[in-house]
């Protein structure tokens, strides 16, 4: 992308001037003669220091238009790292281009650091969009590599292979970002972000030693028209980028409020709405391929008196207890959700009633055992419930789970840790498992 390496020729003071560019940087080096005529072809694309100057402008804009949508998302690092990223690359061609100052061999070399530091900043961002640890170490030895050649003398009598090695730590960086976007959830602005990522890649490590292979001194003039292409490049790829890294910001940031919307804080499950939701779909496409499917209500035994004897964090504690049981005991199909209170619902797609029923079992036999080790003082908690199903799947989960509601009436009049199953639309079956003995429980 941004290094530039060579000697700086002396400029006269002529009133039009032709710049050379270094082909990895694009940073004008020297000047020494009049523009090209109007005839040529190179006139067919427009100025490479007016597509300089649009460049660094071009980053100045989106690293802002980042930053500043980071401000009201904080929790999202990668808006952060890729629009510091691009203010400090375009920093760094200011440095090298100097607009700060003259132009030399320092200036060269920090500003070349710099933008080298930047790149290094997409991939940290790549990173902790995926919450994974900075790679602190890595980039400071590159950055320490970088700085040892600059510092070697034999590098200023071949400026070429300078430009090579800069070139490829800079392809090193957008590779391994690339790399890094690749992985995590499949959000639909993932794909077109690494496909731009990785056709720029390419695009930086081929185009460096393609055009060094036909230059002796490495420095290409101004008025090539592979500079225009190169620069032009840039400038639509840094603009795809900020795009695209907004979109994905976007679409994370909706996604959790998506999921924030329909989950019980309290216990990761659904709440009662996205309940209803996701169980009717599941309904739905059990009554389309005529499979069965089971609806179980559960209510905690109890479970007041755990409140006021040990206090809301306790009665918490066995809510998240519950929650894990029932984890621990779905498949990925099944709904589970948190209907209010201490009554929790099951949607078991596939399921008859008796497979439901031992399903539900084992969530009663994980309940308790769980509950015993996230209370402070190893409660014995139990649970009621009641199960319904639909051989067919045509009844609606609102019908079932009313079915469910009587069958766990009937199991909460036979006392505690018992599981009820209801015929289609009426008839009751008991299914009891262990019950705790008198004193077993102190709530």
């Amino acid at each position: 992308m941004l290094f530039r390496s060579g000697p700086i020729l002396p400029q006269p003071k002529a009133a039009f001037r032709r710049m050379q560019y270094s082909p990895v940087s694009h940073v004008p080096v020297a000047c020494c003669s009049a523009h090209a005529a109007q005839g040529d072809l190179r006139s067919m694309f427009l100025d490479p220091a007016t597509l300089f100057c649009a460049l660094g402008l071009t980053m100045t804009v989106s690293g802002t238009a980042l930053l500043w949508s980071w401000r009201s998302d904080r929790s999202e690092g990668l808006l952060a790292w890729a629009g510091s990223g691009l203010l400090v690359a375009s920093l760094g061609l200011v440095i090298s281009g100097g607009f700060l100052g003259p132009t030399g061999r320092l200036a060269n070399a920090l500003g070349s650091t710099i933008v080298l530091l930047a790149v290094s900043f997409i991939w940290a961002g790549a990173r902790a969009f995926n919450h994974r640890p900075l790679p602190w170490r890595i980039m400071a030895a590159i950055l320490i590599a970088w700085i040892a050649i600059w510092a070697t003398p034999v590098f200023d009598i071949w400026p070429r292979y300078r430009s090579l090695v800069g070139s490829g730590f800079i392809g090193l960086f957008l590779g391994l970002a690339t790399f890094e976007l690749r992985r995590g959830e499949p959000y639909s602005a993932r794909v077109p972000l690494v496909a731009l990522m990785g056709v720029h890649t390419v695009v930086v490590l081929v185009r460096i030693p393609v055009l060094l292979g036909f230059l002796p001194n490495g420095m290409v003039p101004s008025d090539s028209p592979w500079i225009s292409l190169v620069v032009l490049e840039g400038m639509i790829a840094i603009q795809t980028l900020a795009i695209l890294v907004l979109a994905l910001a976007k679409e994370r940031l909706e996604l959790r409020l998506r999921h924030a919307a329909d989950t019980d804080f309290l216990t990761g499950l659904f709440n009662r709405r996205a309940f209803f939701a996701q169980g009717g779909q599941q309904a739905e496409a059990c009554r389309l391929a005529r499979h069965p499917y089971s609806v179980v209500i559960f209510d905690l035994d109890d479970f007041k008196q755990v409140n006021d004897g040990y206090g809301h964090p306790a009665g918490d504690a066995v809510l998240r207890a519950f929650a894990l049981a029932a984890r621990e005991c779905l498949s990925p199909e099944d709904v589970a959700g948190r209907l209010g209170g201490e009554e929790f619902a099951l949607v078991l797609p596939g399921l008859d009633g008796r497979a439901a029923v031992s399903t539900a079992r084992r969530v009663l036999d994980r309940f308790t055992h769980h509950a015993r080790a996230a209370t402070p003082h190893n409660l014995c908690c139990t649970a009621s419930g009641g199960v319904a199903a639909s051989r067919l799947g045509q009844a609606t989960v609102e019908v079932l789970l009313n079915d469910a509601d009587l069958a766990l009436y009937e199991a909460k009049r036979e006392g505690d840790n018992v599981l009820r199953l209801s015929s289609e639309r009426g008839g009751f079956a008991p299914s009891r498992g262990p019950t705790r003995s008198t004193g077993t429980r102190d709530a």
